[in-house]
């Protein structure tokens, strides 16, 4: 054995050992840094460290058989021991691995003290900014007939939603991640971009019977993994959320995020049994952030397939009832066939589910479509309680927040809804919007100009554009913006009738007529659309095609409100009953109460009928109307002093009505300044005095002054 040994090291396969073995696991660690940020496959490394480990053997067979002389490698057995120089090159030997000892050695030092892992050892509490995570796009391992890439998609989409049950973890909505699929850009970039402290990312395999799903939890600060795993089942619905459930459970643990009992019990929920049904509803959420016609409709017939296939599925019905809402938006679905439709619906989601959060913002959505702004509010709450990870009902109730008056509270929501999708064109437009009416247009700007700079072909950042434009009275660019938009999104109804409108607001009655009857049939049985055209007849001074027109609209969705406001002022201007105060009654049934509660989204409507129920001699009910919009509406909107006027002109404090319509257009921000000044029949009572002149003619000459901008620039040629 001693003989063996002395061999070994006469022949320098001891020192050859030790040298591999350094430069092997010094090659390892750098390749371990290295090839993660080219993005390098993670079977590179693999079979990188296996042909190390390969070459160990074959390095000391080598040293063992083979010996280098002055005349180059030579078999150890065909030299001379006499004239063996081993002893020299053993020497180099040392002095090599003294060498690659010294960088081993510094290489250590700097990972240990200046690449410091700033994870917090184990029993050391993660600070509240840690708790954040972005979950990447997932890599697709499946072979191409298995459409797994769709499949991925809703995987990812699904574990998004299980996280966000956590109310102790901050997690970016799936809106703002996919930009990030197939990037270049580092974990810690990425994780500065979204304003995260840790990113998962992981992939995907479905293959026949099997799924495998692997996930690696990686620290932002130092790109180091936290935690990470392999799951390898049968492919059910009952091993997805499975999986999906261990995943969101050992994500909270790194990052020291406690749950609720019942945010377990929402974890261990099983939404459906049904394979088929769980891939029709993904299609169908994956559809509803584009928003488009075309995109609506393809949701909404998924999660009708998906409710087909297991008709206890909570989560499909509230997909299809958020798909209906957003169809009244931005499809032209009318608000009542929405209404009686969803709901059923809704009623049936939270029945099979009274702990599913998004279904209690669907039935807000509801409420506040119906007019019932207290229930809907507090339906709002209670959702975003039970899923606070759930951006849209954070968007939708700030919207409704704005709305009520607490302007401060849902800009607050509409942040924490940025804040958790931060890259939404939907929630980035409603919170430049209302942070214009907050007093803050510039970043108002700043994000539309950011969003539109991100995605130039997003018909709702030009929208945006568009309501910041119109706030300001920059009514040409509102055009050209709301021209985009329309290039954009054909199908949308409500890009067609601004243009219509603001046409009438300029003056410019023939060419509003032109565009009107031009547009497509789609276009033409949409009840605003009856409204608008009814609106120019209404400017020419022809009532009878104006109401003919109303009707109409009313038939097609009695919840029209340019229709409403055109019976309103057609009834007040000819001073006969047309309906107009049954209407605006039934639909606002709350305004006729006891205690009437004015918001600002439905001021111009309780302005109208306090007007008409002061013409049919309710007088008190008309003064309470009128005494509540101006409790309320102050400094809640940009446009409010127009309805803080009508109200003080209701009420008979005459001069006051005229000092706050001076105040409201020295602020050059109206939007309808002949619908709601200068023909209003409210006030045609001050409308003589000299006062009310002086205001009419200052308005004039800016809609003259707009008027000719417009025509001179190539959007009215």
């Amino acid at each position: 054995m001693a003989s063996i040994w002395a061999e070994l090291r006469r022949r320098n396969v001891v020192k050859v050992a030790v040298a591999y073995a350094i430069v092997g696991w010094l090659l390892v660690e750098v390749a371990s840094v290295v090839l993660p940020t080219f993005k390098a496959p993670e079977w590179i490394m693999q079979v990188f460290t296996f042909l190390v480990i390969v070459g160990f053997p074959l390095a000391l067979i080598f040293a063992w058989a083979f010996e280098l002389t002055p005349e180059g490698i030579k078999r150890e057995k065909d030299v001379d021991r006499s004239q063996s120089i081993t002893h020299l090159t053993g020497r180099k030997i040392d002095f090599m691995i003294i060498g690659i000892m010294a960088v081993a050695i510094t290489y250590f030092l700097v990972e240990k003290f200046v690449w410091v892992d700033e994870e917090p050892p184990t029993g050391v509490a993660v600070s509240e900014d840690r708790k954040s995570i972005a979950v990447l796009p997932f890599t697709d391992r499946s072979a191409a007939e298995e459409d797994a890439a769709f499949f991925a998609a809703g995987i990812h989409d699904d574990l998004l939603t299980q996280l966000g049950k956590i109310s102790a973890l901050k997690v970016i909505s799936r809106t703002s991640v996919m930009q990030y699929k197939d990037t270049q850009k580092s974990i810690p970039q990425i994780a500065r971009e979204l304003g995260v402290a840790t990113v998962l990312e992981g992939g995907v395999q479905r293959a026949g019977d099997r799924i495998r799903i692997n996930m690696q939890l990686i620290d932002a600060v130092t790109d180091k993994h936290l935690w990470a795993e392999t799951y390898d089942r049968d492919l059910s619905v009952t091993s997805i959320f499975d999986i999906q459930s261990d995943i969101a459970h050992a994500v909270s643990r790194a990052l020291q995020a406690s749950l609720t009992s019942d945010e377990e019990q929402r974890l261990a929920s099983l939404p459906t049994n049904s394979l088929a049904a769980y891939d029709a509803y993904s299609r169908g959420k994956l559809m509803l952030p584009d928003r488009t016609t075309a995109a609506l409709k393809q949701a909404e017939d998924s999660f009708r397939e998906a409710i087909a296939l297991d008709s206890d599925y909570a989560e499909a019905y509230v997909g299809l009832a958020n798909t209906l809402s957003l169809q009244v938006d931005y499809s032209g679905r009318q608000v009542d066939n929405y209404l009686a439709e969803a709901g059923p619906i809704i009623e049936k989601a939270l029945v099979l589910d009274s702990l599913l959060g998004e279904a209690h913002i669907a039935e807000a959505q509801w409420f506040r479509s119906n007019g019932d702004i207290a229930l809907s509010t507090e339906r709002f709450a209670k959702g975003v309680s039970l899923s606070p990870g759930y951006a849209p009902g954070h968007q939708w109730y700030g919207n409704i927040l704005v709305q009520t008056g607490r302007l401060d509270e849902g800009v607050a929501e509409l942040r924490i809804a940025h804040e958790l999708d931060p890259q939404s064109g939907i929630i980035t437009s409603n919170l430049a919007e209302n942070l214009q009416l907050a007093g803050q247009a510039d970043e108002g700007w700043r994000l539309c100009h950011e969003l539109i700079a991100q995605r130039p072909a997003y018909a709702r950042g030009h929208h945006c554009l568009r309501t910041l434009a119109r706030g300001e009275g920059k009514i040409v660019d509102a055009i050209g913006h709301n021209r985009r938009a329309l290039e954009l999104d054909p199908g949308n109804p409500g890009f067609y009738m601004f243009h219509g409108f603001i046409l009438n607001e300029l003056g410019l009655y023939e060419e509003s007529l032109a565009w009107f009857t031009a547009q497509p049939a789609t276009i033409k049985r949409n009840a605003d659309f009856h409204a608008g055209l009814g609106t120019v007849y209404y400017y020419q001074g022809q009532h009878e095609k104006a109401l003919a027109a109303a009707r109409e609209a009313l038939e097609t969705d009695p919840r029209s409100s340019p229709a409403l406001s055109l019976l309103a002022a057609l009834d007040l201007n000819d001073e006969r009953n047309l309906g107009a105060l049954e209407a605006l009654s039934s639909v606002y049934v709350g305004l006729t109460g006891p205690a009437p509660e004015v918001e600002a989204f439905i001021a111009e409507h309780a302005m109208l009928l306090s007007a008409l129920l002061a013409q049919a001699g309710r007088t008190e009910q008309a003064e309470r109307i009128a005494t509540a919009a101006v409790k309320s509406l102050r400094h809640i909107h940009v446009w409010s002093p127009i309805y803080i006027a009508q109200a003080l002109t209701i009420l008979g404090r005459e001069p006051e009505a005229v000092d706050t319509l001076r105040r409201a257009i020295s602020t050059e921000s109206l939007f309808r300044p002949r619908w709601n000044v200068l023909v209003s029949p409210i006030f045609e009572t001050i409308r003589g005095k000299k006062e009310y002149q002086d205001i009419f003619d200052a308005l004039e000459s800016h809609l003259a002054q707009q008027r000719e901008l417009y025509l001179a620039s190539e959007l009215g040629r």
